[in-house]
């Protein structure tokens, strides 16, 4: 999605700082992660789904952070879609960015 908003913002330094930053900082907060959050134990033979077991604050920054950055691009995408609408210019390349934008955002938040 970040290759998408930065081609659509015409390669906008701004854009690709920002998108980075947040990047960075999910790569960082998902390296540490590992070193905190175990999978729950299981009893030998017991089939049950894979639940992390960690500190609740990091659980909440570490599901936060991938859906800010999902948040930021959509909201990017949508601003420029309605940027285009408004002064009526018709792109498929755009329509088809934003079709699957949103469906890929509705699915995230479902």
């Amino acid at each position: 999605m970040g290759s998408r908003v930065y081609a659509l913002y015409s390669k906008s330094k701004v854009i690709l700082s920002i998108l980075g930053a947040i990047m960075a900082a999910e790569f960082a907060v998902h390296a540490y992660t590992l070193t905190v959050v175990f999978p729950a134990p299981t009893p030998p033979g017991a089939v049950i789904p894979c639940i992390a077991v960690g500190p609740l604050n990091w659980l909440i920054v570490f599901w936060s952070i991938p859906l800010a950055y999902d948040t930021i691009t959509f909201a990017l995408t949508l601003f420029k879609s309605m940027q285009h609408w408004r002064n009526q210019v018709e792109s498929a390349t755009l329509s088809l960015l934003f079709r699957d934008g949103l469906i890929y955002f509705a699915a995230i938040f479902s």
